[in-house]
């Protein structure tokens, strides 16, 4: 017995350069006659709608603009991390719910009615780098300057600054950040929006107080394509005052 309804509640969330997520609700499969229960995700280029051209009884199979993700997941997941993909596009995903035995390809029976189908675009691809240095150049008992080297393929810098520890949380992509705010132990102390933009004369800080700082290099400026390289950031630590 094929499932009874489509897949309902598709989301996709971009993630990276490389990744969405998806999320969904599942379908009502049949309690019984049916040994192995699954999906097929598929995707296309926008706006290209992802479709399956096969029937029942055969594997899946999409038409000339339709990329096939995975034919096997199982109907207990509802969610994907969609990766490989190509930064700055947009993506059609849609999820066809089917039933077989598991082993035939001809006990395959596919629910393809009213499939929804979400659309999302990538970030722009990170940059392949972080800065190489992250050195102190001058200080007072309540400033400090903090200068460090270009990355070649970055459009700017964001620099967190924690008293407590090295920070402890990643910008994440997607997120546009401002000064002053939190992430994890840290705030953001600096944001550079142009790739000369390494240094920065930080004041307001507290006399003889240890300061730990992270520079991460990020391509963008907006929530729809802001993307950070959060690999191994550039990190330093200084006592204002010293």
């Amino acid at each position: 017995n094929p499932p009874s309804t489509a897949v309902t509640n598709l989301t996709a969330t971009p993630s990276t350069g490389t990744q969405i997520n998806l999320n969904w609700t599942r379908p009502n499969y049949p309690s019984e006659g049916a040994t192995s229960k699954n999906y097929v995700i598929i995707r296309s280029i926008y706006p290209n709608v992802p479709t399956l051209v096969n029937s029942n009884g055969q594997s899946p199979v999409g038409d000339a603009n339709t990329t096939i993700i995975n034919s096997t997941i199982l109907s207990s997941s509802n969610a994907l991390e969609v990766t490989g993909l190509t930064a700055s596009t947009r993506y059609n995903f849609s999820i066809i719910p089917y039933t077989w035995d598991g082993s035939h390809d001809s006990t395959r029976n596919y629910y393809t009615a009213t499939p929804m189908v979400v659309d999302a675009t990538t970030y722009l691809s990170a940059p392949t780098t972080q800065p190489t240095s992250l050195v102190y150049l001058s200080g007072t008992c309540n400033s400090v300057t903090l200068k460090w080297r270009t990355v070649a393929d970055a459009t700017g810098y964001i620099l967190l600054q924690s008293t407590v520890a090295l920070p402890s949380a990643n910008p994440v992509s997607g997120s546009v950040y401002s000064i002053g705010n939190t992430l994890g132990n840290a705030t953001v102390a600096f944001i550079g929006v142009n790739n000369l933009d390494t240094s920065a004369n930080l004041s307001g800080l507290t006399d003889g107080t240890k300061h730990y700082y992270a520079v991460y290099a990020f391509n963008g400026s907006t929530s729809s394509d802001v993307s950070y390289n959060t690999a191994s950031p550039r990190t330093t630590s200084i006592v204002t005052g010293k």
